[in-house]
């Protein structure tokens, strides 16, 4: 009597269904943290089950892939706040070209952002700051910013998870993207 065993695709379909299953929920909380529009947690889950996908027949611990999982969500999240952040400084350039002036409110709400911002980075633990201020403030990359505090860039990003993680609790998310866009801004000009 033949075995039922599934076939080789049919295999790899049921163990992307289990750790579907199994990690969908701690996921989704991890990145309702940080993003609070539902469709952009929608697209970051999603596009880390991608993710995931394309990669699933390189990976052997089915039981460790949540921690996989946060990384592809956490540098997926940091992307989409880069382009966010891309896009608003479009937006801005073409309103100054406009030669729109700001509002008394616009203006005093851009200095409390500001402000708020930095005394939030200056609420972050010494290293962590550091490294922060260096990738964030400064434009340098993991592997510049590893090799100048002689630290691993797994460590730099590490860090940088945790100080974003503690800067988007004190500051709302828009504060925060505009905070990252305004730097963004400083270290093109």
């Amino acid at each position: 009597m033949p075995e039922n065993r599934p076939s080789p695709g049919q295999a790899t379909v049921l163990r992307f269904e289990k750790i579907y299953g199994e990690t969908f929920y701690r996921l989704e909380i991890f990145v309702r943290s940080f993003i609070k529009r539902e469709e952009g947690v929608h697209d970051i889950l999603q596009e880390t089950y991608i993710r995931l996908w394309a990669n699933l027949d390189k990976l052997s611990d089915d039981e460790a892939l949540l921690p996989l999982l946060r990384t592809y969500a956490t540098n997926l999240m940091i992307n989409a706040l880069r382009k966010s952040a891309k896009e608003q400084q479009r937006a801005r350039l073409f309103y100054e070209r406009q030669e729109l002036p700001l509002s008394p409110d616009d203006a005093l709400d851009y200095k409390q952002t500001l402000e708020a911002y930095a005394q939030a980075v200056e609420t972050l633990p010494g290293k962590r700051k550091e490294i922060y201020r260096l990738v964030e403030d400064e434009g340098l990359s993991y592997k510049e910013t590893a090799e100048r505090m002689n630290l691993s860039p797994h460590a730099i990003r590490y860090h940088l998870v945790e100080a974003r993680r503690l800067l988007a609790r004190e500051l709302s998310v828009d504060k925060l993207a505009l905070a990252v866009l305004i730097a963004e801004i400083y270290r093109a000009s």
